[in-house]
């Protein structure tokens, strides 16, 4: 079957789009507009194979040697993969976003700011922040899942970590319904298609959270997931509107940041 014509083309044009696992290949508007409400299944898909992969790192060192420090090399393994199986593209908008936010100014000043391709002190800071952070998040993950690997091994951090990468590409149908900017092309793609994406997002991100009290998130950190996401959701969006638009780096920022918050409430 060919795959750009098929019931997975959608799927498989999302992971074109967000990862290595497929062919890259140029895409207009009409392929990449069905493929957004498959960006959470790329996600998904990201997060399997860096889940497995580091988990595999985790099952070969001796139970009685495991501690925090090996689980600091998977949760470092977890981000390469990740990264790598992204291309490493929404870190670049943190970058971008936290230099023009950072600089305070507005107008043409702030696109230009968000189009320079060097890097500032605010971008640089905001990228080993949020770096440094997700790595401890997915260490302290890998730490609850094997610390006990003897006796009492837990699944439900692994599962948390797969889901991760899903729950952050939710973001850009959370703020597709946020005008896009003049000058950007995936801004206007993603939020020309609201109506559909967002109600997705919202089903989507709801047997999200439902899917974690199962596996024994506290209802209240459930919750609290939630409400973050909204603020998050909100701060991106209203710093949108105030600069002129959405564009792909305030969807990349929200990617990272979504990812973040998902890693730090889903800690049990």
């Amino acid at each position: 079957m060919n795959p750009e014509k098929g019931i997975c083309a959608p799927f498989v044009t999302a992971l074109a789009f967000l990862t290595r696992l497929a062919p890259a290949r140029r895409l207009s508007e009409a392929d990449l507009a069905p493929a957004i409400p498959w960006f959470a299944a790329a996600g998904l898909t990201i997060g399997c194979l860096a889940t497995m992969a580091s988990a595999c790192l985790g099952l070969a060192l001796p139970a009685e040697q495991f501690s925090f420090f090996p689980a600091l090399l998977m949760g470092w393994v977890w981000l390469i993969i990740e990264i790598w199986l992204s291309h490493g593209m929404h870190w670049d908008g943190v970058a971008d976003l936290a230099d023009a936010l950072g600089s305070g100014a507005s107008g043409e000043r702030f696109w230009q700011i968000m189009q320079d391709s060097r890097l500032g002190s605010y971008g640089a800071l905001c990228l080993i922040s949020i770096f440094g952070l997700q790595w401890l998040l997915a260490s302290w993950h890998f730490s609850q899942a094997f610390s006990g690997i003897s006796g009492n091994f837990q699944l439900q951090p692994l599962i948390f970590l797969a889901l991760a990468p899903a729950w952050g590409r939710l973001e850009p149908a959370w703020l597709s319904s946020c005008p896009a900017a003049p000058a950007s092309r995936l801004g206007k793609l993603i939020c020309n298609h609201h109506n559909t994406t967002r109600s997705l997002a919202f089903f989507l991100s709801f047997s999200c959270l439902v899917l974690c009290c199962i596996l024994g998130l506290p209802p209240v950190k459930a919750f609290l997931l939630g409400l973050a996401q909204w603020c998050l959701n909100r701060f991106l969006s209203n710093a949108a509107r105030r600069h002129g638009g959405m564009s792909g780096d305030f969807f990349g920022a929200g990617i990272e940041m979504g990812q973040t918050l998902f890693l730090l409430l889903t800690i049990l």
